[in-house]
């Protein structure tokens, strides 16, 4: 009986959290993924890659960086173009990315993927940027993303380059239609926090692909 009565407190406990504090426990579930490594000292950086998706808003915040002097240089890997079928009408998300930056006369480079078609998810971005790192005098790189996204590219980067002497730092950028405060309100929101969080489970699970170190 005690034992029934311990866990019918707990459960109602639990529910009087989740009904009151509901917000804050769905702000701190998407605070979760992410992850912020900067320079304490302000210096500029040698170069910030540009992670595929939502270009448009990480290439703004790119080239601000650029702007204000703090990198030096912008990379960005070739991605997969999904409208094949359309090329020769609608540009892919690199070709785009190339022709702003050749616009405003910004130092870039694309770096040439080792995936058919291009690159189509962040694990074989790092990959190709691991080898672009052992064919340049690169030290340090910016990883540029969502803030959704930071701590799976930290880490996903951290142990494709392991065996690479690099410094890696990594900085996410809010999405102009969703936070960590109303994510659950749009369904763009609840899109991107299930999927984000079914490929941690997919990673946990062993059902995606290894990540190597390169």
């Amino acid at each position: 009986m005690k034992i029934l009565k311990f866990l019918s407190l707990s459960l109602g406990f639990l529910i009087l959290t989740i009904l009151f504090f509901w917000e804050s426990l769905f702000e701190g579930y998407a605070r979760n993924f992410e992850k912020e490594m900067l320079k304490d000292n302000g210096a500029p950086y040698e170069a910030v890659f540009i992670l595929g998706g939502n270009p448009i808003a990480r290439l703004n915040e790119a080239i601000k960086l650029y702007k204000e002097g703090k990198v030096k240089k912008i990379l960005f890997t070739q991605i997969k173009d999904y409208n094949r079928s359309f090329h020769t009408i609608l540009q892919d998300e690199s070709t785009k990315l190339s022709r702003v930056l050749s616009k405003f006369q910004i130092p870039f480079e694309m770096i040439k993927t080792l995936s058919q078609n291009g690159a189509s998810s962040t694990l074989e971005e790092a990959i190709d940027f691991a080898y672009y790192v052992q064919n340049h005098q690169i030290k340090e790189v910016l990883l540029l993303t969502d803030s959704f996204h930071t701590k799976r590219t930290y880490g996903t980067f951290s142990k494709v380059l392991a065996k690479q002497n690099i410094k890696l730092y990594v900085l996410g950028i809010s999405n102009p239609y969703y936070n960590e405060k109303n994510w659950w309100k749009s369904e763009l929101g609840l899109r991107t926090y299930i999927t984000e969080s079914g490929i941690y489970l997919a990673q946990f699970l062993g059902i995606t692909q290894s990540i190597k170190a390169h």
